[in-house]
């Protein structure tokens, strides 16, 4: 049977509006024309690094063994801040080293890290504005066409964490953050799905459960796992994130049942 083409999927803060992605399919595929290029996410927030890291977590896993993600939230580009390439048991990554990576790191410890170094995989003359297009996306394409992995420089063993630090618990309390805000206002947490008696988040405190995001009365916020696996905030009909004033980086915590574990 013949192998399966090779995917590489692309992230990007760069919007639709200016040709900036295209410029990146247009090495990729100059370079291997027979990559399957998939276009993520390009509607993230200029430099919104966590909405970026909460995508990564979140969507990648599901592409098959062997996919190369390419992430560009980069708002410091062109300083002396790295390039990470980071290859898990089924997966490989490359991203700025500015915590765009630090969620899958966490849940991969074992991970193989290495920064770019490896100028004879990238364009020449690469541009200090645009290291998606000129470093980036050629050391994916080459990865994709067989480059061995070590090629595209040396070990790093530090680089920067995610932009929350994970859920912590304390007895049966844990304490999280709301680390994305989805499409239609629902609250993400980085507190894994388990069961709790409540959660509260500023001054309110929200004890209602549910299944579905059309379980509790209109108007109140209720308490789910999402698809993601962590626990959201919705409410019935509206906008939790509206509803309830606040925003991502505020603390959660969630009082566990006596039969509950708080660890990932």
């Amino acid at each position: 049977m013949k192998d399966p083409t090779t995917i590489i999927t692309l992230t990007t803060d760069f919007g639709i509006r200016d040709g900036f992605p295209a410029a990146m399919h247009g090495v990729i595929l100059s370079i291997n024309p027979e990559v399957r290029i998939v276009d993520l996410c390009h509607g993230i927030s200029p430099g919104d690094i966590a909405h970026g890291a909460y995508l990564l977590a979140t969507v990648t896993p599901y592409f098959r063994s062997g996919s190369i993600h390419v992430a560009v939230v980069d708002p410091g580009v062109g300083t002396p801040r790295m390039i990470l390439a980071v290859k898990t048991k089924d997966q490989m990554y490359i991203a700025p080293d500015n915590g765009l990576l630090g969620y899958i790191l966490e849940r991969q410890p074992d991970a193989e890290v290495r920064y770019l170094e490896n100028a004879d995989l990238w364009l020449k003359n690469p541009s200090s504005t645009f290291h998606g297009r000129d470093i980036m996306a050629p050391t994916a394409a080459h990865l994709s066409a067989g480059v061995p992995f070590h090629k595209v420089g040396p070990i790093v063993n530090t680089w920067e964490p995610a932009p929350f630090p994970p859920a912590k618990q304390t007895g049966n309390m844990v304490q999280g953050r709301i680390i994305h805000v989805d499409h239609f206002g629902n609250l993400i947490t980085n507190i894994p799905g388990m069961t709790s008696d409540s959660l509260s988040i500023g001054d309110r405190r929200i004890e209602q459960r549910g299944l579905t995001f059309q379980e509790g009365k209109p108007g109140e916020p209720i308490v789910l796992v999402g698809s993601s696996g962590w626990l959201e905030i919705a409410i019935n009909g509206d906008s939790a994130v509206q509803v309830l004033g606040v925003t991502v980086g505020d603390i959660v915590t969630a009082q566990v049942g006596k039969n509950s574990r708080g660890d990932r």
